[in-house]
């Protein structure tokens, strides 16, 4: 008998126009699936700090956990601030993650 497998991510591609809805404090961020399946789970940051730190008070992270479109709605963010956009694909198996820096930045009024 055969048991199920799976295929490992690729990493998110940029696309020409990543962020829409633009607003005071939120807006929409958007990557290339590069391929990757429509269950894909994926992790996108917003970041006032390139590159990426975890710990960077300014950073804004949002999960289509369990899985997703490769898109994701942003709120909270700092006026008068520019932002950097990371996601992060997601293996179902080992290695779990395949991250990229999206080259998308906004400077957020």
């Amino acid at each position: 008998a055969l048991g199920s497998t799976s295929t490992l991510v690729n990493s998110p591609a940029a696309i020409a126009q990543p962020f829409s809805n633009v607003a005071a404090s939120a807006l929409t961020g958007t990557w290339g699936a590069n391929g990757n399946p429509a269950n894909t789970r994926y992790e996108a940051t917003l970041s006032t700090a390139t590159p990426l730190v975890a710990t960077n008070t300014g950073n804004v992270t949002v999960s289509t956990r369990p899985s997703g479109t490769p898109t994701a709605d942003f709120t909270g963010l700092l006026g008068d601030a520019t932002y950097y956009l990371f996601a992060a694909a997601f293996n179902q198996v080992p290695p779990h993650i395949r991250d990229c820096v999206v080259p998308a930045i906004v400077l957020h009024v």
